[in-house]
């Protein structure tokens, strides 16, 4: 199988409308994993029907935003949740302020991956002049809430009555106390 960083394996023998892709897990062995739809930005289907992928990002290791964000993509988040806003350069120098001399980063990469997180509605930009200056478009705790309902509600879609059976099991491991908590957040409409 041909691999690569963001390479989810080949793609199934399956009409060209709905491909299913493997994932390798750690021992190599390509296994199939659970789908979710994915749309171009222009609102159509890709491949002209509803192409499937694998919830790969919710397999990888780590926890919370490491699944979610590239590296420097959740450096750049965590920065602008303590700061609140800044410019390319004021997050550049930053950044490069704790990397080695040979580890800096450029300008352009900066730039990148901050338009690409507002491309994604994780910043907003407006134009100072002749730069951008960015902000947080939602706290990290609001960010990580609207993922975490997205997920399940993808989920509800994509397996019905087996996702609220395997979020009921796993509703059995936690605390009464907590549980308790989280249910009057639920009800207050809180996350």
């Amino acid at each position: 199988m041909a691999g690569g960083a963001g390479d989810y394996g080949a793609a199934t023998a399956a009409p060209a409308m709905a491909l299913c892709f493997s994932v390798p897990i750690e021992d190599n062995e390509p296994r199939a994993v659970g789908v979710a739809r994915v749309r171009h930005a222009h609102g159509r289907a890709a491949s002209g029907g509803d192409v499937k992928r694998p919830y790969s990002t919710l397999a990888q290791r780590g926890k919370g935003l490491d699944k979610l964000l590239g590296d420097l993509e959740l450096e750049i988040m965590e920065l602008m949740w303590v700061r609140g806003e800044g410019s390319v350069r004021g997050m550049l120098n930053v950044l490069n302020a704790s990397r080695a001399t040979d580890r800096q980063l450029a300008y352009t990469t900066v730039m990148t991956v901050m338009g690409r997180l507002a491309d994604k509605t994780l910043l907003r930009r407006r134009l100072v002049g002749k730069a951008h200056e960015y902000e947080a478009a939602e706290s990290r705790s609001a960010y990580l809430a609207r993922v975490a309902q997205d997920v399940a509600r993808q989920m509800l879609e994509d397996f019905g009555d087996a996702a609220v059976a395997g979020f009921l099991t796993a509703l059995e491991g936690i605390a009464p106390q907590r549980l308790a908590a989280l249910r009057r957040r639920a009800d207050h409409g809180q996350t």
